[in-house]
């Protein structure tokens, strides 16, 4: 009987602990609506053994992402410092 009742209070906790996560999701999700700087929480904030693997593909998108910006702006500057050079020289 006692076993009975631990899995029924297990279960209990399990429900209101599923039902705060959804309400506090939902907050996150209207304040992000009026305010821009709201982290949204992503799912291995929340469950990290369960969704490791999409945390490290997200971080290695994010990562390879930054890289190509850096080698675009990198790029741009060359190019406006080559211009710069070429016209000071054509002086």
């Amino acid at each position: 009987m006692e076993s009975r009742q631990r899995r029924l209070l297990e279960e209990q906790k399990a429900v209101i602990n599923m039902a705060f996560l959804q309400a506090r999701l939902t907050g996150e999700q209207y304040a992000s609506v009026w305010n821009k700087n709201v982290r949204m929480s992503k799912q291995w904030d929340i469950f990290p053994k369960l969704f490791a693997e999409e945390k490290r593909k997200a971080t290695e998108a994010e990562q390879q992402e930054q890289w190509e910006s850096y080698k675009e702006r990198r790029r741009a500057y060359a190019m406006r410092h080559n211009a710069q050079f070429k016209a000071s020289a054509e002086e």
